[in-house]
């Protein structure tokens, strides 16, 4: 049973690096769109545009494209707010809404059209691998605590 000075304290964010969190977050997702100058590479070498056209452009490589960014992203967010496996409802509200900045900002910053069911679809796989990072590591946790002769059900610390 958990006393009520821990259930005050599953989820003690501090603010001050919640912002720099986030917005560090947000530039992870982001990472494709901007940071690596794909026109200045295509243009040295079109051979290597005609591959990674090969390779990144069919769906299956999108989605698990997005599906891995976010599991990265979710197992960061659950390995420095490990209080958030005990609050599954904060976490993946917070990974939604962070696939819905980065569909937004996807759509603004190149895209240039309206919202598209491809656009819904991605911030669903994005939720979906932020699931499989919270359900793989809350495993590792709960083998963790089997391990440890600690109880299954304490806080994380």
């Amino acid at each position: 049973m958990q006393s009520s000075l821990q259930r005050q304290n599953i989820l003690r964010l501090n603010p001050r690096w919640l912002l720099s969190g986030l917005m560090l977050l947000v530039g992870v997702a982001l990472f494709p769109y901007g940071l690596i100058p794909f026109g200045r590479i295509f243009s040295f070498s079109p051979g290597l545009f005609h591959i990674l056209r090969i390779v990144f452009n069919s769906g299956l490589a999108h989605v698990i494209g997005h599906a891995t960014i976010f599991m990265v992203i979710g197992t960061a967010v659950l390995l420095r707010f490990p209080n958030l496996l005990q609050r599954p409802k904060v976490y993946l509200g917070m990974m939604l809404v962070l696939g819905i900045l980065q569909e937004f900002f996807q759509i603004v910053g190149f895209k240039h059209r309206a919202i598209v069911f491809d656009d819904i679809f991605d911030v669903f796989v994005d939720l979906g691998g932020a699931l499989v990072a919270f359900l793989l590591l809350k495993l590792v946790w709960k083998i963790s605590m089997t391990f440890s002769g600690r109880k299954v059900d304490e806080v994380v610390s």
